[in-house]
């Protein structure tokens, strides 16, 4: 039986205008076309045209054999916990969570091993118990969301061994790590039980393009688009070539995402501070998790919509009560009122 997401049901259900909407979690979409002249469609590919997957490989430094493209990373992520997993197994998750994350093993019937990011160690990732046995696969998000933060080089090297002792698979969703200030290695690069999934589409403000990647060992990969011959999850033709267009300029892309990301990143501290709220700082990332003084942040965020027309995104849906998560990728005069408008609100809030 498929568990839905109540985060997606709840966004969906909120589908209405409202001016200082900082709820995103991708770069704001801007004027920006990504042009391919003379596209025509034609039948797909079912891992990803050659000329995409070539890009994808010298930009990991890898082969083609260890790349496999489809319509986009929930998907994808849905499609290896398929292939790998069955109900008799355990499967290690990060929380705070992004839900559709761990809806698709949960869904299985597998048992939840949490890995608590407690935001006093901000929010470095716990290792599995090393109790047998040990966890099918590890779920995790690096940079996190909903925090921004990046684990640190050691944090990662410590999980690649981990996997490396006890076999487990790692899902490692990296697809905020082109908009984060220093990148992270993928955890592909760390071992052989790692697979590195990204997309073009958050940290570029590309949500239309909908197309997502995962990298690995090749004897990973192959099980991946064996199981995809049920799916058939094809990038469309057009599609594939667009993303080799922004792949081929990806530098300007990045320095787009880079040159806004700073900009309200300073105004994210200095709203900080005027408020006195507490957060662990992102790497860079489109998103930050606030610490505040609210113990139903759903019932808060639709004050908050009702009387300011501001949205962020309740701790609620990420297992976190007591925080809030802004995307202040927007522009900046969204940004700052919709941030006013949100200290208002929260002093005026009756808990």
């Amino acid at each position: 039986m498929i568990i839905p997401s109540s985060y997606l049901l709840w966004l969906e259900r909120e589908k209405r205008f409202i001016k200082y909407d900082l709820y995103s979690s991708g770069m704001c979409p801007e004027e920006y076309e990504v042009i391919v002249p003379q596209t025509k469609l034609s039948v797909p590919f079912m891992s990803g045209s050659p000329e995409l997957r070539s890009l994808l490989a010298a930009k990991y430094n890898v082969e083609k054999k260890n790349i496999f493209v489809t319509t986009g990373v929930s998907l994808l992520v849905q499609l290896i916990v398929q292939t790998f997993l069955s109900p008799k197994d355990s499967v290690a998750v990060e929380t705070p969570v992004y839900e559709p994350l761990v809806l698709g093993a949960r869904s299985m019937g597998c048992a939840i091993q949490p890995l608590q990011r407690l935001f006093e160690q901000s929010f470095a990732l716990p290792l599995p118990s090393y109790q047998k046995p040990a966890p099918a696969m590890v779920i995790l998000t690096n940079p996190h969301n909903p925090s921004g933060t990046s684990l640190s080089q050691k944090n990662l090297e410590e999980l690649a061994a981990y996997a490396e002792q006890n076999k487990s698979i790692i899902l490692s969703d990296e697809v905020y790590n082109e908009a984060s200030f220093v990148k992270s290695s993928p955890l592909c690069h760390m071992t052989k039980y790692a697979l590195s999934l990204s997309h073009v589409n958050k940290p570029y403000g590309l949500g239309k393009l909908k197309v997502g990647w995962v990298v690995g060992e090749e004897s990973l990969i192959s099980k991946i688009e064996e199981a995809n011959t049920l799916l058939h999850a094809d990038v469309s033709s057009v599609i594939d070539k667009k993303t080799q267009e922004v792949l081929r300029n990806e530098d300007m892309w990045r320095g787009l995402t880079l040159a806004r990301l700073r900009k309200n990143f300073s105004l994210m501290k200095e709203w900080v501070t005027h408020y006195n709220v507490q957060w662990v700082e992102p790497n860079g990332t489109p998103i930050g998790f606030v610490k505040v003084p609210v113990s139903d942040t759903r019932a808060f965020v639709d004050y908050l919509i009702d009387t300011y027309q501001t949205r962020v995104i309740p701790g609620a849906f990420f297992e976190a009560e007591g925080f809030l998560r802004i995307g202040y990728s927007v522009k900046e005069d969204i940004l700052r009122e919709g941030l006013r408008r949100l200290g208002e609100a929260m002093r005026t809030w009756k808990d």
